[in-house]
Order: structure tokens, then C-alpha cells, then sequence
């Protein structure tokens, strides 16, 4: 069975509380419809461990899919964009080995993921000592992210830092890497601790 983060508990608690109480009042369709509700927030926010490869030095800090790989203005280096829909696991992961020097929440909108003024939604972003960044993006269902970590933090490859409740992307960014060194693709589907990132 897969673990699960204590708020999909709490979402689940409070679907059969709301259901009983629909019950009582003699709504057991509502009854029935809250402890579904209740179920899908459990599942949503389920932690499953993942194998993390020993052969790269960068993996994928999320479930979902890629929708753009390109050069980073500033440094030259890449930015690769993910989407996340409501199936994939939602726990965001470190794409290297190293120490996370800061994170920093960004106030904004909670625009559709899609649209290109996302860009300006709420987000946090970790930033490695390395100067790369992952950055957690709010959309219309996502209204929470929530870092997992304190820093400075040294971690492994792999290890969970935060967590989005429904929806919306990541951007990871890295500084030294050109696009050409980019293995993955537009419209290929990537697992958090597990994708290899770097050719």
C-alpha cells in the first residue's frame, strides 16, 4: 500500500464527517458523493517510493508530462517545463545531489496552467547551491504548494522537498546544461526520481 501525506488523511476525514451528517439529514447520495470525494483527496496525495538511477546526475522532480525544453535567456543553460494532470503523484523530488539553499514563496494569480501568464501564478522555488532552480506553479485547482524541507538542506538525488494539491506544473531550471544535453522531449511522460534528465 502506498503511504500517504497526512492532509489526504485530513481530506478524508472530512468527507465521511461531512457524509455523515448528510445522512442524517437524509441525503445519502451527498453522504455517498463526500466519502468519494474523501477517497480521491486519499488517493490523490498518495507517496509512493521510487527507484532512483545511479547512471545520471539529474532526474525529473515530477510526475507528468514534458510541454517545453528550452534555452534559458540567462544563462544559457535549459529550462524544462512539466504538466501535471490530476493522475500523476503530485510529490516534487530533488533533480540532483546537493545542497538546497533557499526557498522562496512568490505571491501571484491562480491562472490556468496553460495559459502563458501562469508564469505569474503563486510558485515557490527551491534553489540549489549550484544555482539551479524547480519551481512549484499554482494553477485553477492547485491553490497549495507546500515545501517540504528547511534550508540549507544537503540532499540525495531523489528526495522529496514539496508537495502541489491538485494540478498545475513544475519548471526546473539548470544553469549549465544546454538544451542539446536535454534527453527528454515535448509530449514525453516523466516519473519524479526516476526520468533521467541528462543525455
Amino acid at each position: 500500500m502506498y503511504p500517504f501525506h497526512t492532509r489526504g488523511w485530513a481530506i478524508l476525514a472530512g468527507g465521511c464527517a461531512l457524509s455523515v451528517l448528510a445522512v442524517i439529514v437524509s441525503y445519502w447520495w451527498v453522504g455517498l458523493l463526500f466519502v468519494l470525494l474523501g477517497v480521491f483527496g486519499l488517493w490523490f496525495h498518495r507517496n509512493p517510493s521510487r527507484t532512483v538511477p545511479e547512471y545520471t546526475a539529474v532526474v525529473s522532480p515530477t510526475d507528468g508530462t514534458v510541454r517545453r525544453v528550452e534555452e534559458c535567456p540567462d544563462t544559457g543553460g535549459s529550462i524544462v517545463t512539466v504538466y501535471l494532470g490530476l493522475s500523476d503523484v503530485h510529490f516534487i523530488r530533488s533533480i540532483r545531489t546537493g545542497q538546497i539553499e533557499s526557498v522562496e514563496r512568490y505571491s501571484g494569480k491562480n491562472l490556468p496552467a496553460l495559459f502563458s501568464m501562469s508564469e505569474k501564478n503563486n510558485r515557490v522555488t527551491f534553489t540549489y547551491e549550484s544555482g539551479d532552480e524547480v519551481t512549484m506553479f499554482t494553477g485553477v485547482l492547485a491553490r497549495r504548494l507546500l515545501p517540504l524541507i528547511d534550508t540549507p538542506m544537503n540532499l540525495s538525488k531523489g528526495s522529496r522537498i514539496g508537495l502541489i494539491s491538485f494540478g498545475s506544473r513544475v519548471q526546473f531550471t539548470l544553469t549549465t546544461q544546454s538544451v542539446d544535453s536535454i534527453q527528454v522531449s515535448e509530449g514525453d511522460e516523466v516519473i519524479a526520481g526516476e526520468t533521467p534528465i541528462l543525455k
